[in-house]
């Protein structure tokens, strides 16, 4: 009652570390947890929270973790040693998270629902196991680095799973001053970025990323999408024009390609203020494509399933002639 009735808000809960002790025949694994909550100040006691355990091979194992609180930890003898230790896997729970998990089998783009978030994955040789969570609570505020303004002090991401060799994905996360980053972009003086941290122990670094889309309103391409946690923060550009200039340059554009690299159907994004032409052409300046576009954020589709492998050049050019703006793309055979 104290957690649901009588105190207003929504409780969160997170793992924010793990070990692994073998034994002669199981594996003692310590879980760290952590509780948060959406809302209000409220920590409450007596808490039982679902863990499941995943090994390599997706094998799992099921407990439960009693602890009061702000934080707390528990020991468990589990038959294998984890890779991945999950809370309420299977949404039993209710909590101030959505998430999902999808089994990525190959190369598409996997939307996970009400997470803000698309995985589009470019590479996959073997099938991996990938888990999305939207938290609705307060990320971690330390260490942040000096030149941001500030974080979302209302929700982040976290990117779990069992990530096989030569997984390589794309996270594309939405943000958007229209009620769900209200508090976090306040103005167009505020130029949103995007941080992460592996672990909760660390600190938080700026990433490189992609960003399609207005100020109040678009997405962040993320390459190379690792396990950890991410947040949206911003920096006002208003103040310290060259820092940021150093820091956001060609981290934003009027262009982005995916999957790059591709064997076949090429996704092109764009986001222009002014009529375009869109141009593909080879290395050696050979045109293999072209088409108008109008003002607007939209997407032209290439098929190139029957381009030779190699490197093409994908540029936007204005009527006047200007270049807007250009991107390498690699196809694979």
């Amino acid at each position: 009652f104290d957690l649901y009735v009588f105190n207003g808000g929504c409780p969160h809960y997170s793992i924010d570390s793990f070990s692994v002790a073998s034994t002669s025949e199981d594996f003692n694994v310590t879980v760290y947890v952590r509780q948060k909550r959406k809302g209000t100040d409220f920590i409450g006691n007596g808490n039982i929270i679902p863990v499941t355990f995943m090994d390599e091979n997706w094998d799992t194992f099921e407990d439960t973790i009693h602890f009061s609180g702000a934080t707390g930890q528990s020991t468990k003898t589990v038959p294998f040693a984890p890779v991945a230790v999950y809370v309420d896997l299977e949404k039993n729970m209710c909590d101030a998270t959505t998430d999902d998990y999808m089994h990525i089998t190959e190369v598409d783009d996997y939307i996970y629902p009400y997470t803000f978030f698309v995985l589009e994955v470019q590479e996959v040789t073997d099938s991996a196991f990938v888990r999305i969570t939207h938290n609705w609570a307060p990320p971690d505020s330390l260490n942040v680095p000096s030149e941001i303004s500030r974080i979302s002090d209302y929700r982040y991401w976290d990117v779990d799973g069992v990530f096989p060799e030569g997984f390589v994905a794309t996270g594309r996360f939405q943000y958007n001053k229209s009620g769900l980053d209200n508090n976090l972009i306040l103005s167009a003086t505020d130029s949103v970025v995007i941080l992460y941290r592996a672990k909760p122990s660390e600190p938080w670094q700026l990433l490189d990323f992609t960003q399609l889309g207005p100020w109040s309103i678009g997405y962040l391409f993320v390459d190379s999408l690792q396990k950890g946690q991410y947040v949206l923060g911003v920096i006002d550009i208003s103040v310290g024009i060259e820092d940021q200039d150093r820091l956001t340059s060609d981290k934003k554009t009027a262009l982005y390609l995916y999957p790059n690299p591709s064997g076949g159907q090429v996704n092109i994004i764009y986001d222009i203020t002014e009529e375009a032409i869109i141009r593909i052409h080879d290395l050696q300046g050979k045109l293999m494509d072209s088409a108008s576009l109008d003002p607007g954020t939209g997407q032209y589709r290439w098929n190139a399933v029957d381009i030779g492998p190699g490197t093409y050049l994908v540029s936007l050019q204005a009527r006047d002639s200007r270049i807007i703006a250009r991107e390498k793309l690699m196809i694979i055979k």
